[in-house]
């Protein structure tokens, strides 16, 4: 789940929006909604705001692998641009491109996952992972970069002590000790985005898995 935070900008005098307003603009811009309390949810997005006259609009968003990303972050900045406000994401203000690419890179992880599963069914997960190894081998080089099946992610293996500090190594599993390798995501680089368009192109069965239906408006 990504928590965006529509953070007043510096030059707005925009009032806050209570719920119900906030429920209105969505209907009014064609994307039906509830709300209930201080959040509103969309029916065709996987978005829940929460608003309130003495806070900034938050949204929650989970990325699905058949969620409509780029009518998602229309939305969002549309919104943005009502609020006279910054779309931020780890109190990082994001372009419309890169929160794009953050939800698109979420999205393919998902999709490489289900993927990766049916290659189990199939009985060809371990030739398709060495393919992937080697691919991400390519996009990253020089470092030992891999599909974490546990995770279900790419991660970089890092040894701790030597390229991973104990405390951030602990932080990824609780029971690390200096000398092992732990694998560190690699966050939104696009390296699951490029996996994904590699496994659409080198494994179209695999792609073509059910990923469930399209919310509608």
């Amino acid at each position: 789940m990504f928590t965006l935070v529509l953070q007043d900008a510096p030059s707005s005098n925009r009032t806050r929006p209570t719920p119900a307003e906030l429920e209105r603009w969505l209907n009014e811009w064609g994307e039906a909604c509830a709300a209930e309390g201080g959040t509103v949810e969309l029916r065709g997005l996987p978005v829940r705001f929460e608003a309130g006259v003495d806070r900034p609009v938050r949204a929650s968003v989970t990325v699905g692998p058949r969620t409509e990303i780029s009518r998602l972050v229309a939305v969002l900045f549309d919104l943005s641009t009502w609020l006279g406000s910054d779309v931020c994401l780890d109190r990082e203000s994001l372009t419309r491109a890169a929160l794009w690419w953050h939800l698109a890179d979420e999205q393919d992880r998902l999709r490489l996952a289900t993927a990766l599963e049916q290659a189990s069914e199939h009985g060809n997960r371990d030739e398709v992972l060495q393919r992937l190894w080697a691919l991400l081998a390519v996009i990253h080089p020089g470092h030992d970069v891999r599909w974490d099946a546990a995770g279900q992610r790419v991660v970089e293996m890092l040894e701790v002590g030597d390229e991973l500090s104990t405390e951030e190594a602990r932080n990824l599993r609780a029971d690390a000790r200096t000398g092992e390798v732990v694998g560190r995501p690699l966050g939104a680089q696009g390296l699951h985005i490029l996996a994904w368009r590699w496994m659409s192109d080198a494994y179209p069965g695999l792609s073509d898995v059910e990923l469930g239906p399209i919310r509608p408006r």
